[in-house]
């Protein structure tokens, strides 16, 4: 849906007075998160790509590539662990994966290879992407 406004429209009369009137987002919160940055990187030209490993709960919302490496994007609905991310990042079998970004619910910070950035700054994804260097930080 290229519109996360016409997405909740669509949806059933229950869940939209829950989100809408009750303000409670439930079950829906964490796939109306990944819309809203779905969304914000296809407005930014930015291709999307997900990734589920078969027999494993191995799964990343999105990825991006640098000029140097391949970027996984992980979307988080609160600021809770991403272990698929870490996994990604430290596995010798992902050897284009260096560093990762997390979406969160809360403030900037990079550790152990995670740059953390408010959900909002989703629209910034390709100059993040581009320019941020995790052997400087």
């Amino acid at each position: 849906m290229c519109d996360s406004g016409l997405l909740l429209a669509m949806l059933e009369k229950e869940v939209q007075e829950d989100v809408r009137i009750r303000r409670d987002l439930g079950t829906w919160k964490g796939g109306l998160f990944e819309h809203i940055v779905g969304e914000a990187m296809v407005k930014a030209d930015m291709p999307l790509a997900y990734f589920k490993r078969d027999n494993s709960t191995l799964e990343m919302d999105f990825f991006a590539r640098s000029a140097d490496c391949l970027v996984p994007i992980e979307v988080k609905a609160e600021n809770n662990r991403s272990k698929s991310l870490r996994t990604l990042i430290d596995r010798e079998t992902y050897k284009d994966i260096r560093w990762g970004v997390k979406l969160v619910n809360g403030n900037v910070g990079f550790t152990n290879g995670i740059l953390t950035l408010p959900q909002w700054c989703a629209f910034k994804l390709p100059e993040i992407v581009r320019d941020f260097r995790p052997e400087l930080s």
